[in-house]
């Protein structure tokens, strides 16, 4: 039997049922809404949907992890971040990266990887997600195997 679960904005965890002041709005309508929305958006703003989107793909992703998804996320947080002069995607890819290594998920190499590579951008936001990494280390509920990325991650970082 498949229990549905719904995902809303600013919560960290998703619900069984939708509360009574909310509207349901299946993913792939939201996705499409959203990623037009950014179309038509001026440079440096990021509209109130994408920012969800980008919310929600750093939530869903820990428990439910799908590569399609995952490299969609990180492009648009790159695009967003170059071309639109936004780092609202970013914020939240650095947030996911964060969750993922304090969890009891084990992380992904291409993940942890590309953790590393955003981590050695010469910028604020990247260096407060080295900081985090390094608290991660002695985090009680992070995957052993993910202390251990995080060691491989930081004495290679220059």
């Amino acid at each position: 039997m498949h229990i549905p679960l719904y995902w809303l904005k600013d919560q960290e965890w998703p619900v069984f049922s939708i509360p009574p002041d909310s509207a349901h709005v299946p993913y792939t309508h939201f996705h499409l809404k959203s990623l037009q929305q950014r179309q038509d958006a001026s440079c440096g703003v990021t509209p109130h949907d994408m920012d969800a989107l980008y919310q929600f793909w750093s939530h869903f992703l820990l428990q439910n992890f799908n590569n399609r998804m995952y490299d969609e996320f990180r492009h648009f947080a790159f695009k967003d971040a170059a071309d639109r002069l936004t780092d609202v995607g970013l914020s939240y890819l650095i947030e996911f990266y964060k969750k993922i290594f304090l969890s009891s998920y084990r992380i992904r190499h291409v993940v942890a990887f590309h953790c590393m590579d955003l981590m050695k951008a010469d910028n604020k936001l990247c260096r407060a997600a080295l900081d985090q990494l390094r608290a991660a280390l002695g985090h009680a509920r992070s995957h052993p195997r993910n202390r251990e990325l995080i060691l491989e991650l930081l004495t290679s970082m220059p």
